[in-house]
């Protein structure tokens, strides 16, 4: 089975980038064997259908599907993929940022709706020694040999094994993009959506006269790295606020109780917005109003932070309260 799962990852290290429409198979193997082959892969339910007779990718992580540019630029965020059997959401599609221009390389990354615990993803071959080497190649479409030319249903799945006798950049290696793949999921995580505030930072805003306020805030992980605990202070005003942050493995959601040291007290829950991150309190309060903070404008050593609320029966979120965020260390 080990050697089964690394010629399937081997696989994953090399891309098309031109459309397939068939393999090429041995004239003399019965097609019933190449079937047989697909259903007896370990792993075969990683591979992600776009519909029955189109793959869009493979799964390499439980959330994340690896799949090609051209592919994934077909796909519209609200198509639902077929994993396993099930139908499953999409959330974002990340395509490598230099394809356009250059037709290379011919990746993309389509981050699910939801996490996958039933099917064992195949992990990402990272490494630059495929020639030589016995890979497994299965997918949907047709197939066919050099007597008789495309034959077969497409929509069944077959497998067949090859040896890898040389890799050009006519291919994309996925090996060679490795960093962005694993720095995009990292990026769009939802474990990771709030480690950029993580820091020492000094925090400003404009008061109510004008005056430019300056204060702290750290942000520490605690508790083995689950938990966000911040600790903000305004000595203008004696004004401290501590809150905490978890990812609640109940929902995988973030939720974070805030209180400060007037007596107030809040809870949100966490979610991204794009490139923003963004707190929103669970209930509105006593008047009917919700509230929410946002981090936007997110650079590795500053970002806007926003305190908005809005009242029941309106559409536009208030922004009461701005601050700048630079980091200290």
């Amino acid at each position: 089975m080990k050697h089964i799962i690394k010629a399937l990852t081997l696989l994953l290290s090399i891309f098309y980038t031109i459309e397939l429409n068939s393999i090429i198979i041995r004239h003399d193997i019965e097609e019933k064997q190449f079937i047989e082959l697909a259903k007896n892969l370990p792993v075969i339910d990683a591979i992600v259908k776009y519909n029955e007779t189109d793959v869009a990718g493979t799964l390499i992580t439980d959330q994340w599907v690896l799949s090609a540019a051209h592919v994934a630029e077909t796909i519209k965020n609200d198509h639902k993929l077929i994993v396993a059997g099930d139908s499953v959401g999409i959330h974002q599609i990340f395509i490598h940022p230099e394809w356009e221009e250059e037709d290379r390389p011919d990746l993309a990354l389509i981050k699910l709706n939801q996490p996958l615990k039933h099917v064992k993803p195949v992990p990402l071959y990272t490494e630059m020694n495929e020639v030589g080497q016995e890979v497994i190649i299965a997918g949907i479409g047709d197939f066919g040999n050099g007597l008789t030319g495309i034959q077969g249903k497409p929509g069944t799945m077959r497998a067949a094994t090859n040896l890898v006798d040389g890799v050009t950049e006519y291919y994309t290696r996925v090996s060679k993009y490795s960093n962005w793949i694993e720095e995009t999921i990292s990026d769009h995580s939802v474990e990771n959506l709030f480690d950029f505030w993580v820091g020492e930072w000094e925090v400003s805003w404009i008061s109510n006269d004008s005056t430019r306020i300056v204060g702290t805030n750290t942000v520490l992980k605690i508790l083995d790295g689950k938990v966000i605990q911040e600790n903000f202070n305004d000595p203008s005003r004696n004004f401290k606020g501590t809150s905490i942050s978890v990812l609640n493995t109940a929902d995988n959601a973030w939720h974070q109780a805030w209180a400060y040291n007037q007596g107030g007290y809040y809870e949100f829950v966490g979610e991204r917005q794009g490139e923003d991150r963004i707190f929103k309190t669970k209930n509105e309060d006593e008047r009917g109003a919700t509230y929410r903070m946002i981090f936007t404008d997110i650079k590795p050593d500053s970002f806007t932070w926003k305190w908005q609320g809005i009242k029941e029966g309106l559409d536009d979120w208030k922004t009461v309260w701005e601050i700048d965020y630079v980091r200290i260390q």
